[in-house]
């Protein structure tokens, strides 16, 4: 696979690892005031912050983020982009990851914040940094390309990696936000290739 076909993988990649460097998230936990700062929660949609749907997506938590997030990034967003081409790739990526965030606060967070389930307000707190929404909607873009027979098996096999991953670590609100990625960016790699001539 050579770079040149895959510039965005590589960019974000890149600013990733150096974004890191700069926040120290190589060696230790990203700061509390970064986090606050940049990380995005449910609750900034209601204060006024929403740009921090971006800006979390560029930072890493902690040094095993940071390792795990510099290889996925590349593999996912790189087989999707090295498929379909660059604009292809920044449009389901980002859309994947943004209406993924967006999905999991107004359809499971705000409905069990207003039937005043207290696993709402918890979940709203939770605040998150990462590409992984992104790149799991280029993960369900690949499986869109996939023959028809492949397509459910795997999308099982993602589903289940992500429950697997949620029994050791869970993160109910990222966890949800990746299987809406996986989801969001297999629609709408089917959606591309119906309005491809």
């Amino acid at each position: 696979m050579r770079l040149s076909k895959i510039p965005f993988a590589v960019f974000l990649t890149i600013a990733i690892a150096v974004i890191a460097g700069a926040t120290g998230a190589w060696t230790h936990r990203l700061s509390p005031d970064l986090y606050d700062r940049f990380g995005y929660s449910t609750r900034d949609l209601w204060d006024g912050r929403p740009w921090t749907l971006l800006t979390a997506i560029f930072l890493t938590g902690r040094p095993a983020m940071t390792w795990i997030i510099i290889f996925f990034a590349p593999v996912s967003i790189g087989v999707y982009e090295w498929l379909v081409g660059t604009r292809r790739a920044l449009f389901v990526f980002f859309f994947g990851d943004l209406a993924a965030t967006l999905a999991v606060s107004l359809l499971v967070i705000l409905p069990l914040q207003l039937a005043g389930v207290g696993l709402g307000a918890e979940m709203e707190a939770s605040r998150d940094v990462g590409m992984s929404a992104g790149g799991f909607a280029a993960m369900g873009g690949v499986i869109a390309l996939a023959p028809g027979r492949w397509r459910l098996g795997l999308i099982a096999v993602v589903f289940a990696l992500i429950a697997l991953k949620t029994s050791f670590v869970p993160e109910l609100v990222a966890d949800l936000v990746h299987v809406f990625g996986v989801s969001l960016g297999f629609g709408a790699q089917r959606w591309l290739a119906r309005k491809t001539p």
